[in-house]
């Protein structure tokens, strides 16, 4: 497929996940049952930038750093469960617990490397916008031009 982002817009995306689980299972007596379980999971998702530009985005194309990279994402996973069985005679009695706890950190800063955007799909207005030539060469104080940049101090 044709798009108008440069290379150096895009980036890479990863993903790596972690766990391990552990089971115990044990008859204490005739009559009662132990069970426990455990788990521990962390999965990683950065997001980096092929180039750490301002973003230049124009009606005819796009290039620098898309607004939303680099970014960091991660989360992670606790789980601990249990339960125990007494069996008495024709009956069984059962109780347990199941404690779970996710965490979740995700980090966007927009615009980190700052932004130029001319809106508009006039082709002819954005070149006269940005071009040193035409009827109003260097006019960034256009409407259709808005610039973006990282929060200051």
């Amino acid at each position: 497929p044709t798009t108008h982002r440069s290379l150096e817009t895009n980036g890479t995306e990863e993903d790596a996940t972690q766990t391990i689980v552990g089971q115990f299972t044990s008859v204490t007596s005739p009559s009662l049952l132990l069970e426990l379980r455990g788990q521990y999971s962390r999965e990683d998702r950065p997001r980096s930038a092929n180039a750490l530009k301002p973003l230049v985005d124009l009606s005819l194309g796009e290039f620098g750093t898309r607004s939303f990279r680099p970014t960091t994402q991660f989360d992670w996973r606790a789980q601990a469960a249990g339960n125990l069985t007494w069996i008495i005679n024709d009956h069984n009695l059962k109780a347990g617990f199941d404690y779970n706890h996710v965490f979740i950190d995700q980090k966007f800063g927009f615009f980190q490397n700052g932004g130029y955007l001319v809106f508009g799909s006039d082709v002819e207005t954005t070149l006269d916008i940005i071009g040193v030539g035409g009827s109003i060469p260097n006019r960034f104080d256009s409407p259709a031009f808005i610039t973006r940049g990282p929060p200051c101090c």
